[in-house]
């Protein structure tokens, strides 16, 4: 418990006082009634009758006395019968209004008899003093009153109880009424433990008030603790020294020592129940705002600097701060500086006003003719004469439909045909006629059921038909490019025309336009849409929209949804048709129609072929290398399965050490120790692991024996090779049997991506011998190959040949493929997610869901009976998600914002809420918030819409990246170290560099370590130039010896080469590269020239890492100082560790110099205090070092801002000078630092 002295402790800490958690509230006082028996009342006025019967007989004779003294005795008794019999009614209500509980009521109590226990056949009393009174803690009066007509009374028992509850003091008065006293506090008790279960808190298992009392001392106790530790980290103490006695009547006591600028301070703390507590309540007394220390502080200072220290925790975002103590530059760059980018000379605050100047000219510019508007292909529509041209589109469709009349055998009446046979015809007149009334339905159909390509159609024909057809423009939206391309030349081929006429398609670097005159459709990727709402918010002369596979839920889908909806309301022509293998959608577009509700169509599933299904264990029984390839990946599944298990025990194991190193931190103990354990013991046996940890050890239990023999299975990338050779053994064996049986037509195999189909289709080219390999055509089907390979998929296979489609998730439902026999399933997509930890979105292989294995067996079966092998168990099939997860939930806002800032007239937040599925709304504040950071965005509050685009919001919106990484990119333009930056920037969009083999998990680690013992991003950025640099030098080979050597993923170096190349190609459109900085590798393929001017810092690590720094602001911890186990704090957490998979895990936490986004200085500090990102303050013993670190921030901000407004431009000279000065301190700052 706290001493005297305490309190006022607390309230200089800026704490209220704590009270003793031993302390009861006081009791309320309430008077007793008395009690008054009425056979006592009565008989004392039959007494004074008697008196006052005598006294008239004496003092006042009559004639007939006797007789007049008997009527008036009659009279008066008669009338004080009738008085008693009006006030002994029996009362029915509390003095707070509340039923008397009574036996009559207990019996008939609802609230009594749902109790899991019964309290009527136990003593409540005892039952309440024994254990509610214990733990609530209440204080209780009671009182007792008589009610009733003299010989059948009752008692009244009344009760007062007072307690705490939700940090208040609650009186409860509840009453029993009973013919001894004895039962009517029975039933008084009875009717308390009913007003507590009324309020939640059962009478047998209530809140323990002393728990609560002593958790909120002890949150606050170390609260108080954390800013004294706070102010001394500030301050620049020396770590505390602590020596803890035994005190004389129990209890410990201890003294603080510490020097703070040359003095020695000295504490004795208050008598304390343990050592860790009386360590912290000697730190909370040595930080006294009356005491020695604080005194000479404020004496040194002439103010109160401890308060202004506290103003600036409380102002921050997690009620918490951290110091960082800035070394004085090296003399031979501070005088550069000075003169350059010094604050008193002039030059910076010049530079800054010009910027400024070139600012408002962009702003101005921007918005006069900046913002870009639609260009429609249409013609003038006021000069077109509609009735001539609504004719000659009838006709021509007429014509169309009589050729197919007089030749019954022509191209148009097999066509028609094939069309009539699909299922989709069973609605056709009912989407017609919906679509006249409604101006949205659903539209629902399995896989092949002609939606994609029959709806469109049946809109477009009916409109030319109905002399419509100039004023029909229908745009179809589909979720890939190859989708799009393809279904357009299928309903080009279906209507007798080529395209141009009336289909047309718009993807990405791919654009073929309809015909101008009207009566159109239009197939386009969602992305194409979307820019073109962007751009004309009306979609003015569109008169339908039809979205496709709109159940994949892609963020830009989810985005498209909300734009439309809202358009819907202002354009009541618009007609928009919903197309999905599942009806989960018209609730959405509710209260659109007139009739309220959306129609909701589903398409009769068309008569199937029989697709006999194979799993994992299923294909033991095959061929001896399809065992051997089977049992492989089945070791794989088995070691992943306790490699999880191992991963999330080390996990858990460092979560709870740290939760308990944060505990004893908070307690105080061990302050003086300057050591950080390493030893991994302590990491090793967690007593209460999460529930992960749980099921993974469950799941390893139903391992078999033997299977727990294996000692070490094949690693990631060699079970990832067994998924390809299995699926190209399967491919060509089920290849084999179906030429062999005289069948042709496709095997379709599903794989995650295009490294692995290009493993694919090598492991098939090299097994199947010359002849089968003639009468195999294999072929890829991906999104990055060029349009004409990908249309080779649709072309059917020859006689006596298959076709062997390798394909990715593209193959599930955007694309149809009718000759299908077979279907090979890999089990994995690789997609889109948010890692949390490196705050960027990666490509992740995850297993698929069971939708979509269910999707792509229904590729099989459509026109002859089929087989699907799945390489995956049945279990594992179980375990699968139902559904995928919607990507605008598990992916990163901030480019989806970056989006929506542009359009959203109501603020961001609100706009994003209208979706389907909206995400949370703090994700959407944090994505903001970091947008704001970035500088992406600024907030305007006089403005109609608060959240407004700067000029590198607009550059950042341009890059195909986390607005973050894209501005890391431009500053390593700008500081001139642009190659690490790119390789860190692919290195986030990609697979992990490194991997970690079953069993050489510490092998792994210590290699890992080898290219960086601080930093995984730089370890990954070295081993990516060093594989390349031993390609170079002694050929791809070798350097894949090496990789092998050293667990780095060659499938990671060869797609972050790949994506480096896309990312240059993107900064050279832009303009932020010029064409001499690169140098042309192979097709579509670029690199950096080494004497790039924008790499001429590119060997400076302590610079690129200050920029790679840029790109998480949210991942910036500063080490406790005083804390004795060296745990970090970020912005909002006071507590947080490093990963136990990074290299720094058991690395002591740096102290050093941080260059952030924002940098304020202290008002009123006598020398530069300042406050990086609301939580870090600042300071240094050089005041020209903090000024000088303050306008370079701001030189680089400009220099930023400059650059994306005028990215074809080099820096103006002021600006090139200013910033060649600082790569010139990192210079010398990195030369000393090795």
């Amino acid at each position: 418990m706290l001493h005297q002295g305490n309190g006022g402790i607390q309230h200089r800490l800026g704490h209220p006082s704590i009270a003793n958690y031993h302390q009861l509230p006081d009791p309320i006082t309430t008077n007793t009634m008395t009690r008054r028996f009425s056979s006592l009342k009565a008989y004392k006025l039959d007494v004074l009758d008697d008196v006052l019967d005598s006294s008239v007989s004496v003092g006042r004779p009559t004639r007939n006395g006797k007789s007049a003294n008997r009527n008036h005795r009659r009279k008066r008794k008669k009338k004080r019968s009738q008085s008693q019999q009006q006030t002994f009614t029996l009362p029915t209500t509390g003095p707070t209004g509340r039923p008397i509980m009574t036996e009559s009521l207990l019996q008939n109590d609802t609230v009594l008899s749902s109790l899991p226990y019964d309290a009527k056949s136990n003593n409540p009393k005892n039952m309440l003093n024994s254990i509610t009174k214990l733990k609530l803690q209440y204080t209780q009066h009671v009182g007792f009153d008589t009610a009733g007509p003299p010989g059948n009374q009752s008692f009244l028992a009344t009760t007062h109880t007072t307690f705490e509850h939700d940090n208040k003091s609650v009186e409860l008065v509840c009453t029993g009424m009973g013919r001894t006293k004895k039962l009517a506090e029975y039933y008084a008790a009875m009717d308390l433990i009913k007003a507590l279960k009324e309020m939640g808190i059962d009478a047998k298992n209530p809140p323990d008030i002393r728990a609560v009392r002593k958790q909120r001392y002890e949150e606050q106790f170390q609260g108080m603790v954390a800013r004294a530790q706070m102010l001394l980290e500030c301050l620049g103490s020396s770590r505390p020294k602590f020596v803890v006695e035994e005190a004389r009547g129990g209890g410990w006591q201890a003294t603080v020592s510490l020097w703070l600028r040359g003095e020695l301070f000295t504490a004795v703390g208050p008598v304390e129940t343990n050592k860790a507590k009386s360590e912290g309540a000697a730190l909370i007394e040595i930080m006294n705002r009356d005491g020695e220390l604080v005194d000479s502080v404020n004496a040194s200072e002439g103010r109160d600097v401890i308060q202004h220290y506290l103003d600036v925790i409380d102002a921050s975002p997690g009620k918490h701060i951290a110091a960082l103590r800035v070394e004085p530059l090296p003399n031979e760059v501070a005088w550069q500086m000075l003169d350059v980018i010094g604050p008193d000379n002039g030059r910076h605050e010049e530079r800054m006003r010009a910027h400024e100047r070139i600012k408002a000219e962009y702003e101005q510019r921007f918005g006069v003719s900046g913002r870009r508007h639609f260009r429609s292909r249409k013609q003038n529509k006021s000069t077109l004469d509609y009735d001539r041209i609504n004719d000659a589109l009838k006709n021509e469709e007429e014509q169309k439909l009589q050729l197919a009349l007089d030749h019954p055998d022509g191209k148009h009446a097999k066509m028609k045909k094939l069309r009539d046979a699909l299922p989709i015809t069973a609605i056709r007149q009912e989407l017609l006629n919906a679509l006249k009334t409604d101006q949205v339905v659903v539209v629902s159909g399995g896989t092949g059921s002609g939606k994609s390509t029959q709806c469109p159609q049946y809109i477009l024909e009916d409109a030319l038909l109905s002399s419509k057809g100039a004023h029909t423009e229908i745009i179809v939206t589909q979720p890939r490019k190859i989708a799009a391309i393809s279904v357009a030349e299928r309903v080009a081929d279906e209507r007798n025309e080529k395209i141009g006429n009336s289909v047309g398609y718009s993807v990405r670097f791919h654009h073929k336009a309809a015909r101008e005159a009207g009566g159109t459709v239009e197939f386009v990727t969602t992305g194409v849409l979307l820019n073109r709402i962007m751009n004309d918010p009306m979609l003015e002369g569109v008169s339908h929209v039809v979205i496709d596979e709109v159940h994949e839920r892609d963020i830009n889908t989810d985005f498209l949804l909300i734009l439309l909806r809202d358009l819907l309301k202002q354009r009541p022509d618009l007609r928009v048709v919903l197309m999905s293998v599942r009806n989960s959608f018209s609730n959405y577009f509710n209260n659109i129609n007139d009739s309220g509700e959306c129609l909701h169509l589903s398409v009769p599933t068309a008569p199937r072929h029989p697709v006999e299904v194979f799993y994992l264990e299923d294909i033991m029984s095959m061929d001896q290398d399809v065992q051997e390839l089977a049992q492989s990946l089945l070791k794989y599944h088995d070691e992943k399965l306790r490699s999880d298990l191992d991963e999330a025990e080390q996990e858990v194991a460092a979560a709870l050490q740290l939760e308990a190193r944060s505990h004893d931190e908070d307690e105080g103990l061990l302050l003086d120790s300057d050591t950080d354990s390493d030893s991994e013991d302590d990491y090793l046996s967690p007593t209460s692991p999460e529930s992960r940890v749980k099921t993974l050890r469950r799941a390893v239990s139903f391992l078999s024996d033997e299977d727990n023999a294996i000692s070490s299975g094949p690693n990631e990338r060699v079970a990832g090779d067994s998924v390809v050779k299995l699926v190209s053994k399967l491919a060509l064996h089920l290849s084999i049997n179906e030429i062999n049986s005289g069948r042709k037509g496709s095997i379709l195999c599903f794989l995650p991506g295009w490294d692995e189909i290009k493993a694919s289709t090598t492991a098939l080219e090299e097994e199947a011998d010359t002849e089968i390999r003639s009468k195999i055509n294999i072929l890829p089907l991906h999104s990055t190959i060029p349009q004409e390979d990908q249309q080779k998929v649709f072309v059917p296979a020859d006689d006596g040949t298959v076709k062997v489609i390798l394909a990715t998730n593209i193959a599930e439902s955007s694309v149809t493929i009718d000759d299908v026999l077979s279907v090979v399933d890999g089990g994995l997509v690789r997609e889109l997610c948010y890692d949390a930890e490196s705050a960027m979105s990666t490509m992740q292989t995850n297993p698929t869901s069971r939708a979509s294995a269910t999707q792509r067996l229904g590729r099989a079966g459509r026109v002859a009976p089929g087989k699907c092998y799945r390489l995956y168990s049945r279990g594992s099939f179980e375990a699968m998600p139902e559904r995928p997860t919607p990507e605008i939930q598990r992916t990163a806002l901030e480019s989806t914002c970056l989006q929506t800032s542009t359009i959203a007239k109501e603020g961001i937040e609100n706009f994003l809420g209208h979706a389907m599925d909206p995400p949370q709304s703090e994700s959407v504040s944090i994505a903001v918030d970091r947008l704001v950071k970035l500088g992406a965005l600024r907030i305007d509050e006089r403005s109609e819409r608060s959240e407004l685009l700067t000029p590198l919001g607009r550059t950042l919106s341009r890059l195909p990246l986390d607005p973050a990484c894209g501005r890391m990119l431009i500053m390593g333009v700008v500081m001139r170290c642009l190659d690490p930056c790119v390789t860190a920037a692919a290195c986030f969009s990609s697979r992990n560099v490194f991997y970690n083999p079953p069993g050489c998990r510490d092998e792994a680690q210590e290699i890992r370590k080898s290219f960086s013992a601080s930093s995984d991003t730089t370890a990954q950025i070295l081993a990516y130039k060093q594989f390349w640099e031993k390609a170079d030098q002694f050929g791809f080979q070798t350097a894949c010896d090496w990789a092998k050597k050293n667990y780095i993923s060659i499938a990671a170096m060869i797609s972050i080469k790949a994506v480096r190349s896309q990312l240059l190609n993107e900064l050279r459109n832009i303009g932020l590269l010029d064409h001499s900085d690169l140098e042309k590798t192979g097709y579509k393929q670029f690199e950096l020239r080494a004497d790039s001017n924008v790499n001429r810092y590119a060997d400076n690590g302590l610079l690129y890492n200050a920029v790679l720094a840029t790109s998480i602001p949210g991942n910036i911890s500063s080490r406790r100082q005083l804390g004795s186990f060296g745990t970090l704090r970020t912005r909002t957490e006071n507590h947080s560790g490093i990963h136990p998979s990074s290299v720094s895990f058991h690395r002591t936490p740096p102290r050093g110099i941080t260059l952030s986004y924002t940098l304020d200085t202290l008002k009123g500090s006598s020398h530069p205090v300042h406050i990086i990102d609301d939580w870090i303050v600042a300071e240094s013993s050089c005041d020209e070092t903090m000024r000088c670190l303050q306008t370079a921030r701001k030189d680089i901000n400009a220099a930023l801002e400059y650059k994306v407004m005028h990215p074809k431009h080099p820096l103006p000279l002021e600006s090139q000078e200013a910033i060649d000065i600082i790569c010139d301190m990192f210079d010398v700052l990195n030369y000393g630092s090795n």
